[in-house]
């Protein structure tokens, strides 16, 4: 029997997103997004949908499946009545009402990204990020130029936020560590395997330090010793005129290939 999914797309909260990824919770995510594209919110216990899954999920054996069921009820995202033996999908609002989500980002989910959730989650926190940042830079600009009022009187903020323009938005590695919670080496596998997939695409950015005539082995230590906050990330470039371009490696950019929409506020929720 196949088994065809019942929508193209979800709009899933990035909060819970994150939450599956603090918590080692992805692969059971994936179930539950699985189970959410697939059924109106209800599903036998005895559904062949159960095998389906677990083939498109690369699950080998039933125990597996039924350890990530249990965590999935112990986080309350499906329930399952024990006389109808049918499991019941949580909708997106009621986790967020009870997890106490409040943050309105959710990114748009296709079916054919259900094999390779794991990088999609990625690469959806990773837009967050990159959105916050625009929209700071955009309210920095707007915060920093006066204010004229009724009475011709220019109100600045008391303490004013820089009008620098950014030359590209990503994230260091550093950071990105920080927030998948893991070492850099492995932030940076992560960012790899998002861009790997298409949800991320990223540029290589380089800042000059110098340009030399001829390559010199003993440029590097001399300019590690007189630029200590590059070590390691000093590179030499040769340029079309033969000349030896000196650079230090910045973080990547990053362009986002995820959509994010709003979604209900939080508060909507109780009503």
């Amino acid at each position: 029997m196949d088994f065809e999914p019942q929508n193209n797309k979800l709009l899933i909260p990035i909060e819970l997103m994150e939450y599956a990824t603090i918590n080692k919770a992805i692969k059971p995510l994936q179930i539950y997004i699985f189970l959410k594209f697939h059924t109106d919110g209800k599903v036998h216990a005895s559904s062949g949908l159960f095998k389906h899954l677990k083939k498109i999920l690369s699950i080998r054996d039933n125990r597996t499946l039924k350890t990530h069921l249990a965590t999935l009820l112990k986080l309350n995202w499906i329930g399952f009545n024990p006389v109808s033996e049918n499991y019941f999908i949580r909708g997106f609002n009621q986790v967020r009402k009870q997890y106490k989500f409040h943050k309105r980002n959710a990114a748009i989910c296709y079916y054919t990204n259900i094999k390779k959730l794991a990088a999609f989650v990625v690469g959806a926190i990773i837009t967050k990020q990159i959105n916050v940042q625009k929209f700071l830079h955009v309210i920095r600009e707007r915060f920093s130029k006066a204010v004229t009022h009724k009475r011709d009187v220019t109100f600045q903020p008391s303490k004013p936020f820089p009008n620098d323009v950014p030359l590209y938005h990503g994230l260091a590695n550093s950071i990105i560590a920080k927030i998948f919670g893991c070492k850099q080496t492995r932030a940076c596998q992560l960012k790899h395997q998002a861009e790997k997939e298409g949800f991320i695409k990223t540029k290589k950015k380089y800042r000059r330090l110098s340009i030399i005539e001829t390559q010199d082995k003993n440029i590097r230590g001399q300019l590690t010793a007189l630029y200590p906050s590059c070590y390691g990330k000093i590179k030499m470039r040769k340029m079309k005129n033969g000349k030896i371009e000196i650079c230090e490696q910045m973080y990547d950019e990053i362009l986002p290939n995820i959509g994010i929409k709003r979604i209900n506020r939080a508060n909507s929720l109780n009503k």
